[in-house]
């Protein structure tokens, strides 16, 4: 069904006529129809625990941290020219990543790079009372990374760091953050994440080590939930809009049904009409449908439960474990 079907159904139920479009028409009840029914869209796809809902709105958001090192270089007191830098691949660092050293204090940013004269640019100058540091072990690596450009929000306890099959530590709050940047605190080999300024930012920044001649660290995943939910008519598989657009779009992330029950509850509010019957109609078919597509496990009264076993006494052998 498309929005132009989904509104004529549900007009023609409570007795409101069925129009012959909706996007451009002049009624404001057709108005009115095309707006409600992306109300409608907008809160199944927000409501509480809707990514368990709603198996199209939620994916998986792959991406690589960035990094270069370590170089070699010359850091000089009260410069911010990071001189004779040697190792692989200099013209890889961007503007804007954060550099490490032994002598740059946290959070010194990269704002110019020229690869051709071994020099690179930070935010902040040497840590160095006076003199220079020479032969300085120096890495570079990308702290911040964009979301999915279709993000509604993050799901809880799903960001891993592939590499090392460790689970990432966080979100961090602001207090910790500024401990992790600011403080006398150790690292430790652990990943830790924020979300902060519309961005996912990682600590500690990655490098890759020299002799490899692709910027490209750890694989990291996280799984969200998408804004998404409308597409145009002919869309298969993925949801590609946050409303619908034609009359022609189609809803690939709720049943249409699920959409008629809604606006017709929705309409004869509006007009103030009496709307019990229709809307606890749509709460039985929401609870139905929920319950349908979470496909909760089975939890058997008389027997054991039959989740997933990872290590346990069925698969891990009596001796030569890990052998």
């Amino acid at each position: 069904m498309s929005l132009l079907t989904i509104v004529s159904q549900a007009m023609q139920e409570i007795g409101l006529g069925q129009p012959t479009s909706v996007i451009g028409n002049a009624d404001v009840r057709a108005q009115q129809a095309g707006a409600l029914v992306n109300r409608a869209g907008l809160e199944l796809r927000d409501m509480t625990a809707a990514a368990d809902y709603w198996p199209v709105i939620r994916k998986q958001f792959l991406f690589n941290m960035l990094g270069i090192g370590p170089f070699t270089g010359k850091l000089t007191a009260g410069s911010n020219v990071i001189t004779n830098l040697t190792g692989t691949n200099l013209a890889g660092v961007q503007v804007g990543w954060i550099a490490s050293s032994a002598y740059l204090i946290n959070d010194v940013m990269v704002t110019a790079v020229n690869a051709g004269a071994g020099t690179v640019t930070v935010s902040q100058p040497a840590n160095l009372s006076s003199g220079s540091a020479t032969d300085t072990a120096i890495a570079f690596g990308q702290e911040a990374y964009p979301p999915p450009s279709d993000l509604n929000y993050f799901i809880p306890q799903t960001g891993w760091d592939r590499n090392f099959r460790w689970q990432l530590l966080g979100p961090v709050d602001a207090q910790e953050w500024q401990v992790l940047k600011s403080g006398i605190s150790p690292v430790g080999p652990r990943i830790r994440y924020r979300l902060m300024e519309g961005m996912i930012y990682l600590n500690p920044a990655p490098y890759v080590p020299t002799g490899q001649s692709s910027p490209i660290a750890d694989l990291i995943v996280m799984e969200y939930a998408s804004q998404y939910w409308a597409a145009p008519f002919g869309t298969t598989g993925q949801p590609t809009q946050a409303a619908m657009q034609l009359d022609t779009d189609i809803s690939l992330a709720f049943p249409e049904d699920l959409l008629v029950k809604s606006l017709k509850w929705r309409m004869l509010k509006v007009i103030g009409n009496s709307y019990e019957e229709e809307y606890q109609e749509y709460e039985d078919s929401l609870f139905r449908t929920t319950g349908r597509f979470t496909m909760a496990r089975n939890l058997p009264l008389n027997a054991r439960a039959s989740g997933i076993r990872l290590l346990n006494s069925q698969n891990v052998p009596d001796t030569g474990f890990g052998s």
